[in-house]
């Protein structure tokens, strides 16, 4: 499994999401739809003599949503993406981090771009956060 898949699938164990699909890469036309999108960096951190090396995963969820003047309804957009970053950070407070496989520890996944509203149309809007994945990778020689 990769980063990103295990990144995916840590975040469907989150209530808010539970029932949801949560695509790869690729966000519909139609609301209520979420997607998991990867965010080009530079992933490695740190070399280490030994081979073990500090990386990061840098990624954004997001959701077309229905959009509207209402103010109730913008809202509740707002309190859900909230509550998801809350989440979030409790995860990484109580050390409940995505399995990342063999040789791959997870250090953090913390919110580094909080909820936002990336475009509108007269109906849907599309939200999202961004998160950034600190982990551990160890050398394929230490095996």
């Amino acid at each position: 499994m990769t980063v990103f898949e295990s990144l995916r699938a840590w975040l469907l164990t989150c209530p808010l999401l539970e029932g949801q699909r949560l695509n790869a890469n690729y966000l519909g036309a139609e609301p209520l739809e979420f997607a998991l999108f990867e965010v080009p960096m530079a992933e490695q951190v740190a070399y280490y003599l030994d081979g073990t090396s500090i990386r990061q995963k840098a990624v954004a969820i997001a959701a077309l949503q229905d959009y509207s003047p209402d103010l109730l309804e913008q809202l509740a957009a707002s309190g859900f993406w909230s509550e998801l970053e809350e989440w979030i950070e409790e995860q990484n407070d109580l050390g409940e981090l995505p399995d990342l496989g063999e040789r791959r520890t997870a250090d953090s996944v913390k919110v580094s771009a909080s909820h936002y509203v990336l475009y509108t149309s007269a109906q849907t809007a599309r939200y999202q956060i961004q998160l950034l994945l600190t982990y551990e990778q160890e050398s394929k020689e230490q095996e």
